[in-house]
């Protein structure tokens, strides 16, 4: 019998993945498709977590903030207090990255599911700029 650790229970709702962070104390969130440059990120805590938390965008096995593709915002986070942020999505995104959240000393305290990022915006400069379309 082969025993899998480490996997992250996902449930669907309405087509969008949604999964805790086992383990981990801060659960970080997109409840709807980013089709945008802006999205809401909400996260939520089982804990308090000291210090500001840095939440960053980028691979899903990163192992320190320093290797996320971008920052996404830095904030407090206290128990039980639901919270959302505004994500800024620099002009060049690729999808399928995972949001993560990072404490003072740069430990993984939350990370979101793999995202789906619906490019149009990409289009839409490409298109202002006057390069082809795939």
């Amino acid at each position: 019998m082969t025993v899998l650790t480490g996997l992250k229970p996902l449930l669907l709702f309405g087509g969008y993945a949604a999964a805790a962070s086992i383990g981990l104390p801060v659960k970080l969130e997109t409840r709807s498709a980013v089709t945008s440059r802006l999205a809401n990120v909400h996260y939520t805590a089982e804990r308090s977590i000291d210090g500001p938390v840095t939440i960053t965008y980028g691979s899903c096995s990163s192992s320190s903030p320093l290797e996320a593709h971008h920052v996404v915002g830095e904030t407090e986070i206290s128990k039980g207090c639901a919270k959302r942020l505004v994500w800024v999505l620099p002009e060049i995104t690729e999808s399928g990255g995972c949001l993560s959240a990072w404490n003072s000393a740069g430990t993984l305290v939350g990370r979101s599911v793999p995202q789906q990022l619906e490019n149009r915006h990409l289009r839409r400069a490409q298109k202002r700029a006057g390069t082809c379309l795939p």
